[in-house]
């Protein structure tokens, strides 16, 4: 399985570079319908963040509007596990499942995320405050990965969810979620599917969010002084066997034979005397 050191370094590389290719200019995000910068309210870790998707119609796709003609969110299907729609934890790195149900509209609609007709567009909340209404959100697309066929759907529900987060505001920034195993399961109508979800949340500062290290993303300051205690210690215990069992054989092996060599040349002058 690729590992998530790997998963995480293309999906920021790839947001960075897209970021990059698309922007001109550098502006505050997300921002009020007169273009002006939100202050936006922090959260505490492990607030749950709830995730609301874009309403389709199963026959085409398409976006569904309200009265206003503003496109219509609804809650993510409903987890059997918690009996409540799908949600994450600020800052939260963890593992869990969220099993759903596919109903009749449910399936039709992963006919188009996994065929890519149309994204699997869904939003979280991008200030504590927005809970109470303010409407501020930031995207959060889900990318799933199967085959479709008449009959039933195949799927990869190993699905990894990444969340960038500013230290400063203690609010999300960017997320993304996608499938990233190595098998599909089949699912019919009426099926139930158990998403595998593992979060990883990472922090940055000042607008910037560096790409974790393959060989070190969570090594720290612990692990350097572990391995440089460790050195210590192994360095001073080969020391003190060479010093204290080691060199003192040698030094008699050595000493005995040269005593050995001495004698034998003696041995070989001396000179018959009448």
């Amino acid at each position: 399985m690729v590992s998530w050191k790997r998963l995480v370094s293309t999906a920021l590389l790839a947001f960075t570079v897209g970021t990059a290719a698309s922007t001109g200019l550098t502006e505050a995000y997300p921002t009020s319908q007169d273009d002006a910068p939100n202050k936006l309210s922090p959260f505490n870790f492990g607030n749950r963040l709830a995730v609301e998707c874009i309403d389709r119609n199963i026959d085409n796709g398409e976006h569904k509007f309200d009265e206003a003609g503003n496109v219509v969110y609804t809650a993510f299907p409903t987890c059997r596990e918690t009996t409540s729609p799908l949600s994450f934890k600020y800052g939260v790195d963890e593992t869990f499942n969220c099993t759903v149900g596919f109903t009749d509209t449910l399936f039709h609609l992963f006919q188009f995320y996994i065929h890519e007709d149309v994204p699997f567009s869904c939003r979280i909340a991008a200030s504590s405050s927005s809970v109470d209404g303010d409407g501020l959100t930031i995207p959060l697309t889900f990318n799933f990965r199967g085959h479709i066929t008449d009959s039933h759907l195949d799927i990869d529900s190993d699905v990894k969810a990444i969340f960038l987060h500013s230290k400063e505001s203690k609010t999300p920034v960017s997320a993304v979620a996608f499938s990233a195993g190595t098998e599909t399961s089949r699912y019919i109508i009426g099926e139930y599917m158990t998403i595998q979800l593992s979060t990883r949340w990472y922090a940055g500062e000042k607008g910037r969010f560096n790409l974790p290290s393959y060989a070190s993303s969570h090594f720290n300051s612990t692990t350097f002084a572990y391995c440089i205690a460790t050195f210590i210690a192994t360095s001073a215990l080969i020391i003190v066997i060479f010093q204290g069992v080691i060199f003192p054989k040698r030094l008699r092996s050595e000493l005995m034979g040269n005593l050995s060599v001495y004698n034998n040349n003696s041995d070989f002058y001396i000179e018959k005397r009448d």
